[in-house]
């Protein structure tokens, strides 16, 4: 786009041939040949913001009733479409109206649209504008500039709630308030400003400290300051960090009922008595009076308006304070100020208090107020210097409010705070239409009951829509297909193929509701605010609605038909669309669904139902997000709990069979190393029945890895894309030195955390508490003692603050799961078998029956399979003790595993479960197959170390007696109170039967 439109004007002198890349995106699922453009002006916000004008808003709307194309133009200076890296005074000398104007006309001639087989360029194709507030004002001053019959450029537009005319003082914002809001809550503001304004006319210093003192503000050194904050409520002078009566609309999705809780407050009969006593703190200075409600209005401000300071200075610019000049002149590229940069060259529109009569607003607030931000921030340039006041004449030269061109629509709310500067104003001509021709080249409509441009927000089926808004919709619709027809009758539309259209306004249908469904509410007091300053908490003079269209996915998309292909987005430029970074969603309120109307949809998995718990835990806590996450995790951790039990059960048994199952997992190993499949899968039978005999589950083991890696895996995708879009409250969701949960640890505390849980977890026997890091090989346990926490330290210190928050929740707890699974008070109320202790040996890598097995293979040639019993074999079941298990593992080669107790009286086995396994995997039922009881073992005379194995299986056997011991009397118990249960049942129904 070329930079400057007006080479011979000595207004953007030296001239420039230069061009920047503006962004577009559009749809053309809807297209059909023949087909309009609708071209949504992006106004003072960027592009991704309008995207839902393409999903369920006017445009898409009209997309579907003409088969028409939709584009949205994001203005230049917004956005990613700056003309220049920076914005001096001197770089935003193009930022001027009819440069604004001057673009849609040249992207009406120029644009394409990748993927349409069809050039679409004007003036041979209609292209029909729409916009809305500043944006509404833009497509009429583009229609009277380059449409008609004097351009015959573009053909048609709507103009919703343009603010047409230009005045330096506004007083008129507040009428609608004043005329239409609760009128106790009215009145009450009233009287409490009249009373402001006395005091602070009188200039007394203590009474004015003393004034501010009570709403907590005694730190705002300038008046205008304390007016502007205790305005909030209301509407400040270009400031919004809480919703005001602007937001209201009539799609629950997009509204906010912050104005009606304000009054609420303000309003409130049963108000403390420690709040309604400070009426008469005041009361000294206007002659006894008390200020009627002075303490719920004060009380408002200090608890829902003080917090959103985050504990910066009062006075500060983090805060309510505008007296910091170095502040407002800092030339970083902003939506905000770029439009305080048009505000203050040729809009105004000042928001001040009336001189006389009622006022919501202190009369502090007048244009001096706002004009010093002007001063502050545009310092005169090399080439370009503010005017001392808006220069009004440059926009009002297009008719203000009379604005007109042929097919150009007005369509305006009677209850919007912006009216007066609009077609429809109160100061402006009645308007009315007694020609049909008239109404037809020059439509217009008033909707009764309606605010800032709310024809813009639709739904996906019109007719489900409240009967006022659903005739604006079907006028609007009527109105641009009367266009289209005039379009076939001319030239112009001669050689284009055209659809017929029918007589009826078609009503656009959709299947698809989409997740921020109208029925849910906004939750009152979760607006975020990053800062409050006057520039950068700026709602470009309220045209843009404190609740942006919010898409249900990152893209808009549209698919009435079959045939219909998905949406595309492109531009005219070179740039890639980074989708990830909504702008200007800080201000929809959280909500149930929230999240999913904000672009985070995962559709039905694990990741929906992990931002469903944890959206649920957010809104209905109130708790910031970061504790919001903890409790998250915490919750989690207790649900998959059970599963942690059973693997600990069963770890703790798997540690027991240790001297059991290595010397089996040894020989399997030296089979497979000589390629004996057959001895190897004997031993791996073998191995099996011993786990099996001992009480090891494989399925309790993987259970919970497979759970918790769901779980984090989810976890991580989630709060990533979160802080990545990012969520507004992010950016002051977290705590002390981590609030802004969108950024990494500025000090590197929290992977600090999150390392040395994962160092104690592994201490401490892992989530299950069972595993033993000792018996590991020392490389492996170096591996996860240290060099694993110092990797996770290194990775998670360049992650999002809510990704390290989850992670370290999630490993605290781990912890102190581990630690309790560990007691074994606890293991014995939860039933599971006790810890397992190795020996010195065992932790040493060395294996005490090695020597034995050893020595006994020696003297004993392996006619049978050597005796698996072993120190644990008491272990090996929930009971204790098996029967006895053969195997006969392959032809000639007898093998046994013979699991018995270790007491003086070993009873011979009573039955035995005998399989036999032939190399071509068949069970023999030979009788002779069958393989008789192992003689009972004597260790050799000449064994060294005999005593000392002698001594580690009477301490493992008693160790394992106690075990059973504990289990024998945990059981008794049971029974006990299982007799004393019947016997009290039977006892009752004695009792009763005897009555």
């Amino acid at each position: 786009m070329p930079i400057d439109h007006f080479p011979n004007s000595s207004r953007y002198a030296p001239y420039t041939d230069a061009t920047f890349k503006q962004r577009y995106f559009f749809d053309s699922s809807y297209y059909k040949p023949g087909g309009p453009v609708l071209l949504y002006i992006g106004g003072e916000t960027s592009g991704e913001s309008r995207f839902s004008n393409l999903q369920t808003g006017i445009i898409q709307i009209l997309m579907e009733a003409t088969n028409g194309l939709g584009v949205i133009l994001e203005n230049r200076y917004y956005g990613d479409s700056y003309p220049c890296n920076s914005s001096t005074t001197d770089e935003l000398r193009w930022l001027t109206t009819e440069q604004t104007i001057a673009d849609n006309a040249y992207f009406a001639q120029h644009a394409t649209f990748p993927g349409v087989n069809a050039t679409l360029n004007a003036p041979g194709t209609p292209w029909i504008l729409y916009g809305g507030s500043l944006a509404g004002a833009q497509t009429a001053y583009s229609l009277k500039t380059y449409g008609g019959p004097a351009e015959n450029l573009l053909w048609g537009g709507i103009a919703s709630s343009g603010t047409t005319k230009a005045k330096l003082a506004y007083v008129e914002w507040y009428d609608p308030i004043q005329k239409y809001g609760p009128q106790d809550c009215v009145a009450s503001i009233n009287a409490i400003v009249e009373k402001i304004d006395h005091v602070l006319a009188t200039g007394n210093a203590t009474a004015i400290h003393k004034m501010k003192a009570v709403f907590g503000l005694e730190a705002l050194m300038s008046n205008g300051d304390f007016a502007m904050t205790i305005a909030f409520p209301l509407g400040g002078p270009m400031n919004y960090p809480t919703n005001t009566w602007q937001e209201l609309n009539w799609n629950p999705a997009y509204s906010s009922d912050d104005f009606w809780l304000f009054c609420t407050n303000v309003t409130n009969l049963d108000a403390p008595e420690n709040i309604t006593q400070v009426d008469y703190a005041l009361a000294q200075y206007t002659d006894g009076e008390p200020w009627v409600g002075l303490g719920v209005y004060a009380n408002y401000i200090k608890q829902y308006l003080i917090p959103i300071c985050d504990g910066a200075p009062i006075d500060s610019t983090a805060c309510f304070g505008t007296q910091n000049q170095t502040f407002y002149a800092d030339a970083t590229n902003s939506g905000s100020r770029s439009y305080l940069y048009s505000t203050c060259t040729e809009s105004g529109i000042y928001q001040v208090a009336r001189a006389h009569g009622p006022s919501l607003i202190s009369r502090a607030l007048q244009v001096n107020y706002t004009q010093q931000w002007c001063t502050w921030a545009f310092p005169p340039g090399q080439y370009n210097t503010i005017p001392p006041t808006p220069e009004l004449w440059r926009n009002n030269k297009y008719g203000g409010y009379n604005v007109s061109a042929d097919r150009l629509a007005h369509i305006d709310g009677d209850q919007d705070v912006w009216l007066d500067l609009c077609y429809h104003s109160n100061d402006a001509p009645k308007r009315y239409s007694i020609d049909p021709v008239d109404a037809e080249m020059h439509p217009q409509l008033l909707i009764a009951g309606a605010g800032h441009h709310w024809d813009s927000y639709g739904i996906l089926n019109v007719s489900a829509e409240p009967q006022f808004i659903r005739n604006a919709h079907l006028w609007e619709i009527r109105t641009v297909q009367k266009w289209l027809r005039q379009f076939d009758a001319t030239e112009g539309g001669a050689s284009v193929p055209r659809l017929e259209l029918s007589s009826a306004p078609r009503i656009p249908t959709r299947s698809r509701i989409p997740s921020s469904a109208l029925s849910q509410t906004s939750h009152p007091w979760r607006t975020p605010i990053s800062s409050i300053p006057a520039i950068a908490s700026l709602r470009y003079a309220s045209t843009t609605p404190s609740t942006p269209p919010a898409p249900d996915a990152p893209l808009p998309t549209a698919l009435p038909a079959a045939e219909a292909p998905p949406f595309n987005p492109d531009t005219i430029t070179l740039d890639s669309i980074d989708l990830s970074t909504l702008s200007d969603i800080s201000q929809i309120p959280e909500k149930i669904g929230y999240l999913h109307e904000i672009g985070l949809s995962w559709w039905y998995g694990p990741t929906s139902m992990l931002e469903w718990l944890l959206e649920h835990i957010h809104i209905y806590s109130g708790l910031p997000w970061w504790a919001s996450i903890a409790t998250t995790a915490l919750l989690l951790r207790l649900a998959t709990f059970p599963l942690f039990v059973r693997s600990s059960d069963s770890t703790a048994r798997a540690s027991a069979l240790g001297s059991v199952t290595k010397p089996i997992q040894a020989r399997m190993a030296e089979m497979q190393k000589a390629n004996d499949t057959p001895g190897s899968m004997a031993a791996w039978q073998e191995l099996n029945a011993v786990k099996r005999r001992g009480g090891f589950s494989y399925s309790a083991q993987v259970a919970p890895l497979v759970v918790q890696g769901i779980i984090g895996f989810c976890g991580f995708k989630l709060l990533r894309s979160m802080a990545a879009l990012p969520v507004p409250a992010f950016r002051d969701g977290g705590f002390l030195w981590l609030s802004d949960l969108t950024l990494s640890d500025p000090y590197g505390i929290m992977p600090i955390v999150m390392g040395g849980t994962v160092h104690l977890l592994m201490r401490y026997g892992g989530e299950s508490g069972a595993t033993n890091p000792d018996v590991m090989p020392p490389a492996m346990k170096n591996l996860m003692l240290y060099a694993m926490p110092g990797i996770i330290i290194i990775v998670m210190g360049w992650q999002p603050g809510a990704l390290v928050v989850w992670f370290a929740a999630t490993g605290f707890f781990s912890v102190c799961q581990a630690l309790l699974l560990q007691r074994p008070a606890a293991r014995r109320f939860f039933g599971i078998a006790p810890l397992y202790k190795p020996t010195k040996e065992e932790t040493e890598g060395g294996n005490p029956l090695a020597a034995l097995m050893k020595a006994y293979t020696q003297s004993n040639p392996p006619t049978h399979r050597e005796q698996s019993g072993g120190k644990n074999a008491l272990f090996m079941r929930p009971n204790w003790q098996a029967p006895n298990l053969h195997t006969k593992a392959s032809v000639g080669s007898d093998r046994v595993i013979d699991v018995v107790p270790t007491t003086k009286k070993t009873a011979a086995p009573s039955s035995h479960r005998t399989t036999s396994t032939t190399t071509s995997s068949t069970t023999s039922n030979n009788a002779s197959d069958m393989v008789p009881p192992p003689k009972p073992f004597a260790f050799p005379a000449s064994l060294p170390g005999k005593e000392y194995v002698n001594d580690a299986i009477s301490t493992v056997k008693g160790y394992m007696e106690k075990a059973k011991g504990m289990a024998i009397t945990r059981e008794e118990g049971r029974r006990k109170a299982a007799k004393k249960q019947a016997a009290d049942v039977y006892e009752k129904k004695a009792r009763e039967r005897g009555r």
